[in-house]
């Protein structure tokens, strides 16, 4: 788990230091697609860090740590649910403009965008990391 996680935050990161240089070739993961939201970039960092609380030795118990990964993975499942409630409303809710918001050009996260975050930040929030690999 350490590996994915370090991997989902790093590829959030990179896209946010796309968006904060200007940088096209960070923005987007495949060249000449659609740049990835700079708010999704943003819960892709968090669910990595979340998910590497969860995973790291001596987390399972660790009552501080362990909050801030369930914190941080139901940041990740809010924004999520936000998302889709605001396709299903028809309206904006504005959390996706929130950074660069001058920049964008009307770039949104995507409803099925919207429904892997909100899965991802459920899962991640009743996880209870202790699921360890057992020696034989």
């Amino acid at each position: 788990m350490p590996i994915a996680s370090a991997g989902a935050a790093l590829i959030g990161c990179l896209v946010l230091v796309g968006w904060a240089l200007e940088v096209e070739a960070l923005k987007s993961i495949i060249p000449g697609r659609t740049a990835m939201n700079p708010t999704t970039a943003l819960a892709f960092a968090v669910a990595g860090a979340s998910l590497w609380l969860q995973g790291a030795p001596g987390v399972a118990g660790a009552g501080g740590r362990s909050r801030v990964a369930r914190l941080a993975a139901g940041a990740v499942a809010l924004l999520g649910l936000a998302t889709l409630v605001g396709y299903l409303v028809g309206q904006n809710l504005g959390l996706d403009q929130l950074l660069f918001g001058d920049r964008l050009g009307g770039n949104r996260i995507a409803p099925n965008t919207g429904l892997n975050l909100l899965l991802l930040g459920s899962a991640a929030t009743s996880s209870t990391g202790t699921s360890r690999r057992r020696a034989s």
